[in-house]
């Protein structure tokens, strides 16, 4: 389907905003791959997928980790699914269906919140229905958005030192993690200079924290991208790490009120951040979270 990709972006977004950490991939065995490399509390698969069925691919995820949840979703129930014993999300179904079964199978009793509007659903495809291959999810949910730690770096353009306590009350922060040898951060470059130019006016602030890199290195990439936003330097993810960095790129949204409402691992674009942003800006500025008394500083 033409815009698989972009469903998967919206359930991806549902569980995130709802404190779960997501890596999606319509790959089974780049699934299984990531499943094998690090814990994984939760496969979230359609049964009919390219290369390999959903109903094989939990076996080979259970093989190598057998403590990982399984969630089948399909839009009929064949023979197969079940004489499987699995647990199955029918389809389509909304974001509350999703959020309730995945916290029944992890065990959490925390009610569904909505923290903005939802997305605008899809035709022919109900609130949320989707189509994809795999999301696997690392770790439990938050009852609330998590407070984002307070951190300083070092301005690459000589103006100074950036300090996150200083917008605490006053802007939406994006913080975007990146690197001038990760290809996607290269080509996603553009959409976050043009989210910069349109959201600033309204109070977001973006921000860019260039991880494992050299000076030189960063100052390359940022000219040869023409980037506007600030831009500091953590070559030993003193900074990233505290964020639960994985890898570039990461995004992380932070309200007026220091809370990470989103944290977004890999590929994103522009609409995705629109739905993020959009909510935020239209609303007062909370009230200011306390500051942290030793932020993180890149060296």
């Amino acid at each position: 389907m033409d815009d698989e990709a972009e469903v998967r972006a919206l359930v991806r977004e549902v569980l995130e905003l709802h404190g779960y950490t997501v890596i999606d991939t319509g790959d089974p065995m780049d699934a299984r791959r990531i499943a094998e490399s690090q814990p994984v509390h939760l496969l979230l698969t359609d049964v009919v997928m390219p290369m390999m069925s959903g109903l094989e691919l939990a076996k080979r995820v259970e093989a190598g980790s057998p403590t990982t949840k399984i969630l089948l979703m399909s839009g009929y129930e064949t023979a197969a699914v079940k004489g499987s014993g699995r647990v199955l999300i029918s389809k389509p179904f909304n974001a509350k269906d999703l959020v309730n079964m995945v916290r029944q199978l992890l065990g959490s009793k925390s009610a569904f919140r909505r923290p903005g509007p939802p997305p605008a659903p899809k035709p022919g495809f109900g609130p949320l229905a989707i189509a994809l291959g795999a999301l696997l999810l690392l770790a439990g949910p938050a009852v609330a958005a998590p407070a984002a730690p307070a951190f300083t770096v070092t301005l690459l353009d000589g103006s100074g030192r950036f300090d996150s306590r200083a917008h605490l009350g006053k802007h939406v922060l994006v913080v975007r993690f990146q690197a001038s040898w990760c290809k996607v951060c290269n080509e996603e470059a553009a959409t976050f200079e043009r989210v910069y130019k349109k959201y600033r006016a309204s109070g977001v602030e973006l921000v860019s924290v260039q991880v494992q890199d050299t000076e030189a290195d960063a100052r390359h990439f940022l000219e040869a991208n023409k980037v506007s936003y600030p831009a500091g330097l953590d070559p030993r993810l003193k900074v990233a790490n505290r964020f639960g960095f994985r890898g570039t790129p990461y995004t992380v949204v932070i309200n007026k009120r220091g809370e990470m409402v989103a944290r977004i691992h890999g590929r994103t674009d522009e609409a995705r951040l629109a739905r993020i942003l959009d909510p935020l800006v239209k609303r007062g500025p909370g009230p200011k979270a306390p500051a942290s008394k030793a932020p993180a500083r890149a060296k």
